[in-house]
């Protein structure tokens, strides 16, 4: 899928500019994660579950590690991204009740992934950037939903074989372990 998006204003937008594209899953039950134990995220070369993460919460922004650290300005890293984990790309995967089934969200170019884990708004959030746009620009993204069976595992695979220009994987420097560690080195 694409999302396009253009800046009609008269302003430049600021380079943490996103949308937030939402995949509903509320209404199908198989796919319904309240304990939090069924959305995953990839962090550090493996999938860990929303129960597991730092932060444990039903509602919250896992922070995308960018190659340009300098991408969103020092002020809006402490007020938005807070102590989110540290996540190596932009798939987001949720597991069917008994693991064999999986549904995945990723975007080619995303700031960070979310989710909700409320019984009424159970979803995925692949976010993907739309920074700095200019009056006048536009940008285009792409995007994927995978629908897999057999082990989460397995999602990975696909995924960098449809982005592989996004070279996860292959950092420079270690990803900072929270938002204040990436204000430190934005700071750098």
């Amino acid at each position: 899928m694409e999302a396009t998006a253009r800046n009609t204003g008269s302003c430049s937008w600021n380079n943490a500019d996103r949308c937030v594209m939402c995949l509903r899953l509320a209404d199908a039950p198989d796919l319904l994660d309240v304990a939090m134990d069924r959305t995953f995220i990839h962090v550090d070369g493996k999938f860990v579950s929303i129960k597991d993460s730092k932060l444990k919460k039903r509602h919250f922004v896992q922070m995308l590690v960018p190659n340009d650290l300098d991408l969103i300005p020092v002020e809006d890293v402490g007020d938005y991204f807070r102590d989110g984990e540290m996540v190596d790309c932009s798939l987001i995967v949720r597991s069917s009740r008994d693991d064999r089934d999986h549904v995945a969200l990723a975007w080619d170019d995303a700031l960070d992934v979310s989710y909700n884990l409320a019984r009424h708004l159970n979803c995925l959030h692949g976010e993907p950037r739309f920074d700095g746009l200019k009056p006048g620009e536009s940008k285009t993204v792409t995007g994927k939903i995978y629908f897999l069976s057999g082990t989460r595992k397995a999602i990975y695979g696909p995924f960098a074989g449809d982005f592989p220009s996004l070279g996860y994987g292959k950092r420079k420097r270690p990803a900072p372990q929270n938002a204040a560690e990436y204000t430190e080195r934005l700071r750098e």
